[in-house]
C-alpha cells in the first residue's frame, strides 16, 4: 500500500508538470507532408509542445506513434471540436456570454496547434476585448504566435489585439504590430490592418484620410475577405457621414445590410448607433 501511495503521488507531481500541450485532446485527422508530393500521414495527432513536433499515434494501435517535425508539416486536418462554431457564431453575432467564453477556452488549449485553436482563439480574443478584458486578448495572442509565423495568424485574432493595444493607448507597439502585419502578413490580417489604420486616422478626426488610407482600401482591395467587410463598410459609412458626403454614406449602408445584414455591425446600423 505504501508504495501504491508513494507510485500514485508521483503521477500527480508529473501530472502537475505536464504542459498544456501534453495533457490536449487527441484529435483524428492527418498530416500534410512539406513535400513534393505532398504525402498525407493519418492517425491521432497531438501537438508537443516542447520538442516543437506533432506525435501521429495509429489510430488502430495507440502503441505505434511517430514525431514528424514541425517545419517538415505543410498543413494540420484534423475533425473540428464540437461547439467551436456555435461559439464562433455567437461571438461574431455580438453575444459574449460566460459559458460561449469557456468553450472557446477549452477549444484554444485542447487543440493547441492545430488549427481549430487559430479559430475559436480569433472568437475568443474578440470577446475578451468586448467584455473588457484586453490583457486577456495580449495573452491570448502571444500564446497563439508563439509557434507561428505573423503572416499564419487569422486577420480575425490580430484584429482583436490591435483593438486591445488601441484601447489599452499602447501606440508604440500597435505600429510596429501593424507595418510587420503589412509587410509579411496574410491578406486576412493585412485586411484588418487597413481598418486599423483608419481606425487610427479617424481617432485624430481626419476622415477622409481614415477612407483612404484604412477603410475604402478594405472595402475595394479585399472584397473577398469577408470577416472584416462588416466592420469597414460600417466604419466607412461613419466617415462619409462625418464629411457630409450622403449619397456615399448610403452607398456603404446598402452594401452592408443586403451582404451582411446578420452581422453585429449592421445591428448596430439599424439600431442608429
Amino acid at each position: 500500500m505504501k508504495n501504491k501511495a508513494i507510485f500514485a503521488a508521483g503521477l500527480m507531481v508529473a501530472f502537475a508538470l505536464l504542459t498544456p500541450e501534453d495533457v490536449q485532446a487527441q484529435a483524428s485527422g492527418y498530416l500534410v507532408m512539406n513535400d513534393s508530393a505532398g504525402t498525407q500521414v493519418r492517425g491521432k495527432i497531438i501537438w508537443r509542445g516542447g520538442s516543437r513536433a506533432y506525435e501521429v499515434r495509429d489510430p488502430n494501435n495507440a502503441s505505434i506513434s511517430r514525431s514528424v517535425p514541425f517545419d517538415r508539416v505543410r498543413s494540420v486536418h484534423v475533425k473540428k471540436p464540437a461547439g467551436l462554431d456555435v461559439g464562433v457564431k455567437a461571438v461574431s453575432g455580438g453575444s459574449f456570454s460566460g459559458a460561449h467564453i469557456a468553450k472557446l477556452e477549452a477549444i484554444v488549449k485542447a487543440y493547441g496547434m492545430l488549427g481549430h485553436d487559430l479559430t475559436a482563439g480569433a472568437a475568443l480574443a474578440r470577446a475578451y476585448v468586448e467584455t473588457g478584458q484586453g490583457p486577456k486578448t495580449e495573452d491570448l495572442y502571444r500564446r497563439l504566435k508563439s509557434s507561428r509565423k505573423a503572416g499564419d495568424l487569422p486577420g480575425g485574432l490580430v484584429g482583436a489585439y490591435w483593438d486591445a493595444l488601441l484601447k489599452a493607448g499602447k501606440s508604440s507597439v500597435l505600429n510596429r504590430e501593424i507595418d510587420i502585419i503589412l509587410r509579411t502578413g496574410a491578406r486576412s490580417a493585412v485586411a484588418v490592418a487597413y481598418v486599423l489604420k483608419g481606425d487610427i486616422k479617424k481617432q485624430d478626426g481626419k476622415f477622409e484620410d481614415a477612407l483612404i488610407d484604412g477603410y475604402l482600401r478594405t472595402v475595394v482591395l479585399y472584397r473577398d475577405i469577408k470577416d472584416v467587410q462588416p466592420e469597414a463598410l460600417y466604419k466607412a459609412h461613419s466617415c462619409f457621414q462625418e464629411l457630409n458626403q450622403v449619397t456615399h454614406a448610403e452607398t456603404m449602408r446598402k452594401r452592408l445590410m443586403e451582404a451582411y445584414p446578420t452581422s453585429s455591425y449592421a445591428k448596430d446600423l439599424k439600431a442608429g448607433k
